[in-house]
């Protein structure tokens, strides 16, 4: 029974070599007092010149990136095609398990591959290059590859020799998309057990939670209610922790909505007790961005007071207009715009992820996009002649380069410049909610107090009423009498 094991090399970013993870695999495969000496080490498409063959290896795979121009991002793959000590597999049939895997599987690109015997099983370490030989697309490795294409293909070369094979679909009759899922369950064979035609997806449990909430007369209840479905429940950390049947991982309850907001601890006991009020998001979204178009049109003046009675009086000053302008005329008003001011923040939040991870993915190509800006910036300043000729040719190359990778230059710097653009309008904005969130608190504190004194003037009158009402029929008896 082969299990083969899935590891890549990447790029070590912001190193001299950036190559030395692929140098560094292939001379741990070939080691001799793993090998037997060198015996079980074997190549394929790759033309040895009697020297180091780990060496050799390695300059044509360089080479090979080169000259297609891919010598960026993922350098390699490293697999294992492990097998059991009480199998019997020989070191030889072992290593023509990895030629077939190379010759035939791996028939486009550079690999080698070793057999190791140091451990008290026999093991086959493959190496290959990332770039095919021949050109075209890099080695891609797709989520579920391993089930549908690398694990049967080293099952079918063990059938040919007669060993036992891996069943990827066991158990629990469930496929695997990676050797890490099937191992896991192996592990841990309580977690593969599936309900019959179920899938516990996030929308089959906010469902089931939203059932739970319904018929909960308390949050005690509600977990009961919970694992009564077939939940396994942890409250005992900060957010709500649910084992649902047929997932390998836990799942959080307050990142089942995008939000990240609407099933936390506190949320889910105001639902059971009647007393949260959904936010629409739409209408959340609608009024940010109406909003953050004044606030970015609107060009904003900072005073600073350095006494304090007058800092007071301008704090007074800008709640009040801050109340005049939403319109706000009690504190049940004002809670309402601190939860939209909440709302809107994750919003935020949400664009502002999106827009770092487009800055992130312009960062790959950012050596390339450096040298062409500026050979466009300074084009000007060259004088005709080597220099120019120099920039020139640096700028043709890492535009070439983009384009082998399938980048468009001018889409790419505007993609960039963009997304920076975002992130700055996004901060400025975040720091205006902050000080509205702030302004808004002030005006709640001097709303609950106008609204404290208003009472205690109305029981005042109440009192008043009731002492004159006292005194009248004190009179009305006295005249009776």
């Amino acid at each position: 029974m082969a299990i083969t094991k899935l590891m890549n090399i990447g790029e070590r970013k912001g190193k001299k070599n950036s190559h030395k993870g692929l140098e560094k695999a292939l001379n741990y495969i070939v080691n001799g007092a793993k090998t037997e000496g060198g015996k079980l080490v074997g190549v394929s498409n790759i033309l040895l010149n009697g020297g180091d063959l780990a060496q050799t290896a390695y300059d044509q795979m360089i080479e090979t990136k080169t000259v297609i121009g891919k010598l960026r991002d993922r350098q390699g793959y490293h697999y294992i095609i492990a097998f059991p000590k009480d199998e019997g597999v020989t070191p030889q049939q072992a290593l023509e398990i990895g030629r077939e895997f190379c010759e035939d599987f791996l028939r486009n690109y550079e690999s080698v591959y070793a057999v190791h015997v140091d451990k008290d099983h026999v093991h086959v370490h493959v190496v290959f290059n990332s770039v095919p030989f021949a050109g075209g697309r890099k080695y891609r490795y797709e989520d579920g590859d391993w089930a549908k294409l690398i694990q049967p293909f080293v099952n079918k070369l063990c059938r040919e020799r007669g060993l036992s094979e891996i069943d990827v679909t066991q158990p629990g009759e469930r496929e695997y998309n990676s050797y890490g899922a099937w191992k896991n369950d192996r592990r841990h064979p309580e977690r593969a057990k599936r309900v019959e035609g179920s899938f516990y997806s996030y929308a089959r449990i906010r469902a089931d939670i939203d059932r739970c909430i319904m018929q909960a007369s308390s949050y005690e209840e509600f977990l009961v209610l919970l694992q009564s479905e077939g939940y396994k429940v942890d409250d005992s950390r900060k957010h709500l922790r649910l084992f649902a049947p047929g997932r390998n991982r836990v799942v959080r309850a307050y990142i089942l909505t995008p939000d990240h907001a609407t099933y936390t601890k506190e949320n889910i006991k105001k639902m059971i007790a009647g007393a949260y009020c959904p936010v629409d998001r739409r209408e959340v979204l609608s009024r940010m961005y109406e909003d953050w178009n004044v606030f970015l049109r609107t060009e904003r003046i900072k005073v600073t007071r350095t006494k304090r009675w007058n800092l007071e009086f301008a704090q007074k000053e800008e709640a009040v207009r801050m109340l005049l302008e939403k319109g706000i005329q009690n504190t049940d008003d004002a809670e309402v715009y601190l939860h939209y001011i909440e709302a809107a923040d994750r919003e935020l939040n949400v664009i502002r992820k999106y827009a770092k991870g487009c800055v992130d993915r312009c960062g790959v190509y950012a050596e390339e996009m450096r040298v062409i800006v500026d050979f466009v910036r300074n084009k000007e300043c060259y004088a005709q002649g080597v220099t120019f000729d120099y920039e020139q040719r640096k700028a043709i190359e890492a535009y070439e380069r983009l384009l082998s990778a399938g980048v468009s230059p001018v889409a790419l710097y505007k993609m960039d410049k963009t997304a920076e653009h975002v992130m700055e309008c996004v901060d400025a904005y975040k720091k205006k909610l902050y000080v509205d969130k702030v302004k808004m608190k002030r005006a709640e504190e001097m709303l609950a107090k106008a609204e404290k004194k208003q009472e205690r003037l109305k029981q005042g009158e109440k009192k008043q009423e009731r002492l004159k009402q006292g005194e009248k029929k004190q009179q009305e008896e006295k005249m009776r009498k």
